[in-house]
């Protein structure tokens, strides 16, 4: 009964010992939401992959909904991305 119980003790010692990490807050990546003045209801992505080229070309398109009266401007983040065109269903 002893060399169970030493056993269960060496385990829960050695495994929370070894589960815990030291992670330093202070350089982590900085993650900023930007603040925007519109509501993106919808997302709808069309995607076309080539395999072989390993590239893929799509389409997405966005329904907003504006929550100022004055919106001019949408940002959207799209790092590292190609845009070719950029459309407006309504004309305004």
């Amino acid at each position: 009964m002893k060399l169970i119980t030493i056993i269960i003790l060496f385990l829960i010692t050695n495994t929370t010992t070894a589960s815990a990490q030291t992670i330093d807050i202070y350089k982590r990546p900085v993650q900023v939401e930007r603040s925007h003045d519109f509501d993106a209801q919808h997302y709808r992505l069309k995607l076309t992959f080539d395999l072989d080229k390993k590239e893929f070309e799509g389409e997405n398109r966005v329904t907003l909904k504006p929550l100022r009266n004055d919106f001019r401007e949408c940002i959207l983040d799209a790092q590292d991305l190609v845009i070719t065109e950029i459309t407006n269903d309504r004309n305004i």
